[in-house]
């Protein structure tokens, strides 16, 4: 995530928090300003994050260092990025033909599974579930990703559907997903976004773009940890929001409730890739 991690005890304190309110349905607890956060678990570890730059780890004796990797690369890195400025999406992101593919989503709209599909095919993972997107961080002065070594989690169930070769000795998390290594910490530029959802239609997956009025929006409410850094950051999160909507598409893709055809879902994401790629020529 770019910043020194390091063991020592987590002060309690942080001094004029924007929040200070518990999570985790109330075995845990954060508070936090724009440049200081302290989270504490119960049972698991309490950690703070100063100025995007420094995490200080206290673990519990015996705490189950799976789970406390899933806090450290899911809240802690997302306090990072926008302790520095940085908005994380809440998605998973593939380069296609050299270029970025951010397939946002609730949980369970099929980000990984979708994902998986395009890796089979032959396409490149860059970053799973969450992707930090800058809107100046290219050459180009374009949209990019860049992964941090987040490692990636998938649920058996995915694997399986997909033909996924697991690798011996993987982990597995409390909730029952894998936890698998991370892809090549390679930036990206980013091409588009795609907003997955699910319908209560009986058809083939529905493919809309949405003008920017309508992505900015959507964009805010798929931000990671969104809860948290919306209430902390909400200017800079509009900011990154609008930035982003006006630099490149935002595609909503919806497949129906009853019919899960993935297949179908990978076609039509190659399918935005290459008319997103029209675009930026």
């Amino acid at each position: 995530m770019g910043a020194e991690v390091r063991h020592g005890r987590v002060r309690v304190h942080v001094e004029s928090p924007v929040i200070d309110m518990s999570i985790q349905s109330g075995t845990g607890w954060i508070s936090a300003s724009r440049s200081e956060a302290v989270v504490r678990l119960d049972g698991l570890l309490a950690f703070s994050v100063s100025r995007g730059r420094t995490v200080v780890v206290d673990l519990v004796d015996g705490a189950d260092l799976v789970a406390v990797d899933v806090w450290l690369y899911g809240l802690a890195a997302a306090l990072v990025f926008a302790q520095r400025g940085g908005v994380p999406l809440h998605a998973t992101s593939v380069d296609i033909d050299g270029m970025a593919v951010c397939l946002a989503g609730f949980p369970g709209a099929g980000k990984s599974t979708t994902a998986l599909e395009l890796v089979r095919r032959g396409h490149r993972l860059v970053a799973d579930d969450m992707s930090p997107i800058s809107t100046d961080g290219s050459p180009g002065g374009g949209p990019v990703v860049t992964p941090f070594g987040r490692p990636m989690h998938l649920w058996p169930a995915t694997a399986a559907e997909v033909g996924f070769e697991l690798p011996d000795g993987h982990a597995v998390m409390p909730s029952g997903k894998l936890v698998l290594p991370p892809p090549p910490s390679v930036p990206a530029g980013v091409g588009a976004v795609i907003v997955l959802g699910v319908e209560e239609r009986d058809a083939p997956p529905a493919c809309a773009a949405l003008r920017a009025s309508e992505a900015v929006p959507v964009l805010t409410a798929n931000v990671h940890c969104g809860s948290i850094i919306r209430r902390v950051w909400p200017d800079e999160v509009f900011g990154w929001a609008t930035g982003l909507a006006s630099a490149l598409p935002v595609y909503k893709l919806s497949r129906p409730v009853g019919r899960w055809t993935l297949g179908e879902m990978a076609d039509a994401v190659e399918k935005i890739a290459a008319e997103a790629r029209v675009l930026q020529t």
